[in-house]
C-alpha cells in the first residue's frame, strides 16, 4: 500500500498499485485515509494511555529517588571532607 496525498489538508488515499512488478495490472485497491489514519489513532490512544500515565509516575519516582542519592552522597562527602 502505497499514500497518496490530495491537494486539500488531510486529504489522503491509501493505495495498492499493480504495476508491471506486480501480477494484474492498475489499481487493485484503495481506502480513504482519513479512515485509516482515525482508526490507528485510536488503536495507539487506547494502547497506551492507561500505561503511560503509569510510566509517566513511575520515572518521576525514579528521578526523585537518583535525586536523593545524588544529596545523600553528596552530605557524605562533605561530612568525611570535614
Amino acid at each position: 500500500m502505497r499514500i497518496f496525498y490530495g491537494m486539500a489538508k488531510g486529504n489522503a488515499r491509501y493505495q495498492c498499485r499493480c504495476d508491471g512488478a506486480h501480477v494484474g495490472a492498475g489499481l487493485c485497491i484503495g481506502i480513504g485515509g482519513v479512515q485509516i489514519d482515525r482508526a490507528v489513532a485510536l488503536q495507539i490512544l487506547e494502547a497506551i494511555s492507561d500505561r503511560a500515565v503509569e510510566a509517566a509516575i513511575f520515572a518521576s519516582d525514579q528521578a526523585e529517588r537518583s535525586r536523593k542519592d545524588i544529596i545523600a552522597a553528596v552530605e557524605r562527602e562533605l561530612e568525611a571532607a570535614r
